[in-house]
């Protein structure tokens, strides 16, 4: 992603952060700012991601948003991942939020960033699980895609018999994707059932030009500190234990609380 970063008198002239109401001025200059400053992190080649660590309240959502917004504009082709918390924020962020942008405070509707009727401009989906997940992402159709962060987490029995029957129904999701010789060895252990989904989603997902990951303060600490982390810092292609492909390209992290007296969590 290659642009020049954007002056705030362009990005006023795409983006309305106060809808229309005289009341949300300033508070729709401040979003406008950080939306801007942003966008310039995120296309600088030296820098290329940003975290916004602002208090609860103050639009962060929003403000992801529209640098999504900026950057679409510039880029129509712009693919987008969203990793929410939870089920209820993945709901807020598809069913209102995202749909509310581009009504009410995208000012243009040439159908990059919204149609003439305040409808977004691209195909988006909301996928609630690992299974949902892989369908839409091999379509390779959708330029948002919403999932959350419980979908990398999931549980597992001592039962050997389920962890077969959970690597079955991945083999029938992705057919191409060849199961490794250790199901039926002595190294076959819980773990690897998780780390076969996690390579498996590296292998199918497209490459995301932005990835938007809300509560970011969830992912603070190390890859090897939940198998999480470690499944989804293998699906975006972030371990060097494997032969895993890149998949996000740019991150945009949100948090109120990006760390607790540990700086270290922050380059977590």
């Amino acid at each position: 992603m290659s642009f020049e970063p954007l002056d705030l008198a362009t990005a006023r002239r795409i983006l309305d952060f106060s809808g229309g109401n005289k009341a949300l001025s300033n508070l729709g200059e401040v979003q406008l700012e950080g939306a801007v400053a942003l966008h310039n992190m995120i296309v600088d080649s030296k820098v290329g991601m940003g975290y916004l660590a602002d208090e609860v309240g103050m639009g962060k959502t929003y403000v992801a948003l529209g640098v999504v917004s900026l950057l679409r504009y510039f880029n129509p082709s712009l693919r987008v991942l969203y990793i929410c918390p939870s089920n209820n924020v993945q709901e807020k962020w598809f069913s209102r939020e995202y749909r509310g942008f581009s009504k009410n405070n995208v000012r243009v509707n040439q159908f990059r960033i919204r149609t003439v009727d305040g409808k977004p401009a691209v195909p988006y989906a909301n996928c609630r699980n690992i299974p949902d997940l892989i369908r839409t992402a091999s379509l390779g159709y959708f330029a948002d895609i919403f999932v959350g962060m419980s979908s990398f987490s999931f549980a597992l029995s001592e039962d050997k018999e389920q962890w077969r029957t959970k690597l079955n129904e991945l083999k029938k999701l992705l057919p191409a994707y060849e199961m490794p010789s250790y199901v039926e060895s002595k190294k076959f252990v819980k773990q690897s059932v998780k780390d076969e989904y996690a390579a498996a989603l590296n292998y199918i997902l497209p490459t995301f030009d932005l990835v938007i990951i809300d509560e970011a303060h969830n992912f603070k600490h190390d890859f090897e500190s939940s198998h999480r982390n470690r499944v989804l810092s293998a699906v975006l292609g972030f371990r060097e234990d494997g032969n895993y492909i890149k998949r996000a390209k740019h991150a945009l992290l949100l948090s109120a609380t990006p760390y607790d007296r540990n700086i270290n969590h922050l380059r977590n």
